[in-house]
């Protein structure tokens, strides 16, 4: 079996015996920062046969290129220098806890039992998976897995702590919003009161709409208020960004079909995640008539729970429920049907797509034109609260799939406002029930298909991922230590890739074009270790998360000003140039 580069790693090893942590715990491999020059060729390309062409072997090189880098990034960390070759190498080893702790960990997965040169992935990963066998809830272990729960530990830490005085405002603000999602009584005391006071902000009744709710119901600007306070991605219409096609510097508007899971009340063929984890193994379907009963169940029971905490007085009859959630359900559906999501994207003005929508009402006799969206009014609010966005930059905008919005336009004109209405306030309430109450809240996770007991903390670090992510990471980014194992994790790749050209030009079974193409790809390939300068810079963060508004004891309000902030913050930028600072630094 090949053998490390004399004294590197038992200089590794003295170092351990040195520190203060257990021998018994920490397993040391480190040949070095640098990789020794490999010469052998006992692996997979040296037991090609001798017969095999230069061209098969060009054909080759496509595909390995890019594992050879992986395996010899792995080789490098492992500190596995193959080669006959014998040459002292002067080392220069990292003696710090964390250095220590990495290496025990890949050491430990290794199986030195193994010939890594017959099976390299069950030599440098057999150790470790016999000692991380997924559990009862777990589809799956992996290096990966285990470092998210690392992370989440740290990241759990940090919001926990009490902070320092030089902290920046979003991770002060960070801190205030994960305290306000962990208040679980104050929450519970609020009620549903958040979630109505959101509703009433969007236009929308604070109570299950009804005939009597729809007289001052705005459906075009309701619909843009939901779009830049939620961005709500499966409901009706949704508002995002694109390249303007004839010039890619220039940002557009565009409009696009909601973005979430198409509904079919047909033959359904999705599968269903229970409890049991082999139940995703088994694949298991639901017919039409199951996916429907379900899905009523779960909406009219949702309803029921939000009108009991707002009114515990007032009772609705199970049979009321049920139609309503029905007519919610047939409605999302008919929209559902008519995404097409090979659809085109066409620039088109304001106006040309407002024609469109009549004309193609009026091609079918069509003279009901309630419910239609005024395209100019439903752009106008929303960039309302943003500032001064030159028209130029929203009209024209990008359409995807603009038969959609005409298709859209006959559904919306035959059906009723109040069914319209209850369906965009059924989407809304679902969209914010996990910000709102525990019985809420087990509704909507049930709906996800997750039935596992989920710990407070669990939710609301999920809550900081989905809302500040970027606050969380920045407090990261500048600690002291990080800086400097960006310094040397970039180091060690260099020498990664070093080692990698000298391997590439000593290999016999290249030619020369070959070589020199394989050369040219290696150094045209960037590093980008960690995170970006300007991430770190100056502002940066605080102008991430301008506007937010982390209110104590109204967690609801705090993750919308969140969301809100972004959104202003996104829009606002849509007359400036697209940015290719970050390209540019790193070429």
């Amino acid at each position: 079996m090949p053998q490390c580069a004399p004294g590197s790693t038992s200089a590794l090893r003295e170092a351990v015996e040195d520190s203060a942590i257990p021998l018994e715990t920490v397993a040391v491999t480190q040949c070095s920062q640098h990789l020794t020059p490999v010469s052998s060729r006992r692996a997979f390309f040296h037991r090609r046969k001798s017969k095999q062409s230069a061209l098969e072997h060009r054909k080759v090189l496509g595909l390995s290129l890019g594992i050879n880098v992986v395996l010899v990034s792995i080789l490098c960390v492992m500190a596995i220098a193959w080669g006959t070759e014998k040459e002292t190498v002067s080392v220069d080893i990292c003696r710090t806890k964390d250095c220590l702790e990495s290496a025990h960990r890949l050491i430990s997965a290794v199986d030195e039992e193994v010939d890594p040169c017959e099976d390299f992935y069950q030599f440098a990963c057999g150790n470790w998976m016999r000692g991380h066998i997924p559990d009862e809830r777990e589809m799956i272990a992996s290096q990966f897995s285990q470092a998210k729960k690392k992370i989440r530990t740290e990241v759990q830490d940090i919001l926990e702590s009490r902070g320092e005085p030089d902290d920046s405002l979003p991770v002060q603000q960070v801190r205030e919003l994960y305290k306000a999602c962990t208040a679980t009584d104050a929450i519970e005391s609020l009620g549903v009161s958040p979630l109505i006071d959101a509703l009433e902000m969007l236009g929308l009744p604070g109570s299950l709409p009804s005939s009597n709710t729809t007289e001052n119901f705005n459906l075009t600007k309701t619909l843009a208020m939901i779009q830049y306070h939620l961005t709500i991605s499966d409901l009706i219409v949704t508002v995002g960004f694109g390249v303007h096609p004839q010039n890619e510097s220039r940002k557009t508007l565009l409009l696009y079909p909601p973005r979430g899971p198409r509904v079919f009340i047909g033959l359904h063929g999705e599968s269903v995640v229970g409890p049991d984890p082999q139940d995703f193994m088994k694949r298991k379907k639901r017919s039409a008539s199951n996916f429907v009963e379900d899905e009523l169940r779960y909406r009219s029971t949702a309803i029921e729970t939000f009108e009991t905490l707002r009114d515990g007085k007032q009772r609705i009859e199970v049979s009321e429920l049920r139609a309503a959630a029905m007519k919610t359900l047939v409605l999302e559906a008919e929209i559902s049907r008519k995404q097409d999501l090979s659809g085109l994207y066409r620039i088109m003005t304001l106006s040309e797509l407002q024609n469109e929508t009549v004309r193609h009402l009026q091609f079918l006799n069509s003279e009901d034109i309630r419910n239609q969206i005024d395209w100019e009014l439903f752009v106008r609010t929303l960039l309302k609260d943003v500032g001064v966005v030159r028209e130029e930059f929203w009209n024209p905008l990008l359409v995807k799939d603009s038969k959609y919005f005409q298709q859209l336009a006959t559904i919306l004109a035959k059906t009723k406002t109040e069914s319209i209405q209850r369906l965009i306030w059924w989407k809304v309430v679902e969209h914010l029930m996990v910000f709102s109450t525990q019985a809420l809240r087990r509704l909507r996770y049930m709906k996800a298909g997750d039935y596992r007991i989920v710990s407070r903390t669990d939710e609301c670090l999920q809550v900081i991922d989905k809302t500040m992510p970027m606050a969380v990471a920045y407090k990261i980014a500048t600690q002291p230590k990080m800086n400097h194992t960006r310094q040397r994790v970039g180091e060690m790749m260099s020498d990664v890739r070093a080692a990698f050209m000298s391997l590439v030009r000593k290999a016999k079974w290249m030619d020369k074009e070959t070589t020199n193409h394989a050369l040219s790809k290696v150094r045209a390939m960037r590093l980008v270790i960690a995170y970006p300068d300007f991430f770190v810079a100056r502002g940066y963060i605080e102008d991430q998360y301008k506007g937010v508004t982390i209110r104590r004891g109204e967690y609801l309000k705090s993750v919308l000003s969140v969301f809100t902030a972004e959104a202003n913050r996104v829009l606002g930028s849509l007359d400036s140039a697209i940015d290719f600072s970050f390209k540019e630094e790193q070429n």
